[in-house]
C-alpha cells in the first residue's frame, strides 16, 4: 500500500496497520528513532496519531526525538499513558561517567579525572563517548581532559554532522551570535541581530522569537536558566563549538561589535555587570569604565560594597588607578570594609586628584563633593569639629541627589560635629531633618539610626533622649 500510486490517505494507512498490529499476541515495542524529522503536517505523523487513538493492547510505542513530537502528549500525559525520559534524566552522574570510561571504553580514570570530565561534557553521553575518542591514546589523561573543548576533533565532527547540517542559514547566524553571552533571551537576540536594511539599523522581533521556539523545540543544548522559558544558555561544549566558528566566520571587528551590541541591551536592562564584561570584551574599556562610574551609586545606596568592588576587579588595575571617580569608589570601599590605612591612602590620592582636574572638568563638582566626604571622615578622628562641619556641609553643597549613601555620611559628619562642640541637640536636629527625606531606603535609614547611637554613647546620653526619638520617629521608620 505504501508503494501505491497516488499513496492512500493517511486513515486508510493506519487502519490497515492497525489491524496487522492487534494480531500481534505477544507483548512488543515499536521504536521509531529520530522522530524529529518527522513533522506535523507529514502522512507519518497522521498514521502515527491514529494508531495513538486506538492502540494495541500488547503495544508499546517508543519515540525517540530531539524534539517534542505533534502528537497529542498532553492528553496521554493526563492519562497516565506515557512515560518521558528527558535531557535531565540521561545525564552521566559523576560516578557513572567513570564506570562509563573504566568499563564500556576500558580507560581508567581515577574520581579527580572523572569529575572534570563529567563537568565538561555535562553529563551528556555522546559527549563522553566522543570524549573517550579524544582520550584514546590514554596519555596524560588530565592534561588532555582540561584541554577538552568543543572543537575538538571528533567533538565538533558530531555537532557539524548532527546540528548543523540542514540549518537555514538565519538560524545558522543566530546560534553563533548567540555563544557571545553567557547566557541569553528573545529580545537579547534581537538585539544581537540587528542587519542594515535599506539603510536603517532595523531589528526582527519575530526572527528571535522563531529562533528561541525552534531551540527549545530543537533541544538543540541548550539549557533553561528559569522555568518561565526567558534566559537560557548553551551546554559549554557546544557554545565553545559555536564560539570558535564565530571565530572562522568573522574579523575581530565583527565580532566586538556583537559584544557591544550585548553590553548595551544589558545596561539598558539593568544588568550592569553583563554589561560590563562585553564592554572589556569588545575592547571597549572607556564604555566599561562609563558603567561603573555611572552605576557606582546604585551599588553604594544599597551598601553592595562588594559587588562594586568586583565590578573594579574587571577593569584593568592602571585603568582603576587613574580615574579619579573610581579612585573616590575604592575609598568608600574601605571605608566600608573598615580598613583604615587603606581608606586614608585612597583618600588622599582622590583629593589630589581632585586638585589636578580642571574646575570646569564634568567630573570635577561630583569628586570634590566626595572627596568633602572623605575627609569629614578623617576629621572626625584628627581634626576640630569645626573642620568636620564645613567637610560635610561642602559634600552636601556638590554632592547629587542620587548620591544617597554618600550625603548620609556627610550629614553624619555635620551631626557629629555639633555633637563634638557639646552641641548634640543641634546635631540630632540635623539628622532627625535628613531622616525626614523620603527618598532614603531602608538600609541608609538604619545607618543614620546607628551613627545617632554612637552620638548618643558618646554623649554618655543612653536613656532619655534615645527613648524620646523611638518614640517620635521609630513608627516613619
Amino acid at each position: 500500500m505504501v508503494e501505491a500510486e497516488p499513496l492512500p490517505a493517511a486513515p486508510v494507512l493506519a487502519r490497515y496497520f492497525l489491524n496487522d498490529l492487534h494480531r500481534i499476541p505477544e507483548s512488543f515495542i515499536l521504536v521509531l528513532d529520530d522522530y524529529h524529522h518527522i513533522r506535523g503536517t507529514m502522512p507519518a505523523n497522521e498514521v502515527v496519531r491514529e494508531i495513538l487513538t486506538h492502540p494495541p493492547q500488547t503495544m508499546h510505542l517508543t519515540l525517540v526525538t530531539r524534539r517534542d513530537p505533534s502528537l497529542p502528549i498532553p492528553k496521554l500525559r493526563g492519562r497516565g499513558q506515557v512515560t518521558e525520559i528527558r535531557v535531565a534524566d540521561l545525564r552521566f552522574t559523576q560516578a557513572e561517567a567513570a564506570a562509563f570510561f573504566r568499563e564500556k571504553l576500558e580507560i581508567p580514570v581515577d574520581e579527580a579525572t572523572a569529575a572534570l570530565l563529567d563537568d565538561k561534557t555535562e553529563g551528556w553521553a555522546t559527549g563522553l563517548r566522543l570524549a573517550g575518542l579524544y582520550l584514546s591514546d590514554r596519555k596524560d589523561l588530565k592534561h588532555r581532559v582540561r584541554e577538552l573543548h568543543g572543537s575538538s576533533g571528533h567533538i565538533a565532527e558530531y555537532l557539524i554532522a548532527e546540528v548543523l547540517s540542514g540549518l537555514e542559514p538565519e538560524m545558522a547566524t543566530f546560534l553563533v551570535e548567540t555563544s557571545i553571552p553567557d547566557r541569553f533571551c528573545a529580545p537579547l537576540c534581537q538585539a544581537m541581530h540587528r542587519r542594515l536594511i535599506a539603510g536603517k539599523n532595523e531589528v526582527s522581533g519575530s526572527e528571535a522569537r522563531r529562533f528561541i521556539e525552534w531551540l527549545v523545540g530543537a533541544n538543540i543544548f541548550a539549557i533553561p536558566l528559569d522555568d518561565k522559558g526567558h534566559w537560557f544558555r548553551y551546554h559549554h561544549l557546544f557554545r565553545e563549538f559555536l564560539r570558535e566558528l564565530l571565530r572562522k566566520q568573522a574579523d575581530a571587528d565583527a565580532i566586538a561589535e556583537l559584544h557591544m551590541k550585548a553590553s548595551d541591551w544589558f545596561e539598558e536592562n539593568g544588568l550592569t555587570e553583563e554589561a560590563i564584561r562585553h564592554a572589556l570584551a569588545a575592547g571597549n574599556t572607556g564604555a566599561a569604565v562609563r558603567l561603573v562610574v555611572d552605576h557606582r551609586y546604585e551599588l553604594m545606596n544599597s551598601e553592595q560594597f562588594r559587588r562594586l568592588h568586583r565590578w573594579l576587579e574587571l577593569l584593568p588595575a592602571e585603568v582603576v588607578d587613574s580615574t579619579p571617580l573610581l579612585v573616590s569608589a575604592r575609598a568608600f570601599i574601605a571605608l566600608n570594609g573598615a580598613a583604615g590605612p587603606e581608606f586614608s591612602a585612597l583618600a588622599a590620592r582622590a583629593k589630589n586628584m581632585s586638585a589636578e582636574l580642571s574646575t570646569d572638568s564634568d567630573q570635577y563638582k561630583t569628586l570634590a563633593g566626595e572627596v568633602y566626604a572623605l575627609q569629614g571622615v578623617l576629621n572626625i578622628f584628627a581634626g576640630p569639629s569645626a573642620d568636620v562641619f564645613t567637610a560635610g556641609r561642602q559634600a552636601m553643597r556638590l554632592l547629587p541627589g542620587q548620591a544617597l549613601l554618600i550625603r548620609a555620611v556627610a550629614i553624619a559628619e555635620m551631626s557629629f560635629s555639633r555633637q563634638m562642640e557639646g552641641n548634640l541637640d543641634q546635631g540630632i536636629e540635623l539628622m532627625a531633618n535628613y531622616l525626614a527625606e523620603p527618598v532614603l531606603p531602608d538600609n541608609i535609614r538604619a545607618r543614620l539610626w546607628a551613627y545617632l547611637c554612637l552620638q548618643y554613647f558618646s554623649d554618655a546620653d543612653i536613656g532619655f533622649k534615645i527613648n524620646f526619638l523611638v518614640s517620635n520617629f521609630v513608627p516613619d521608620f
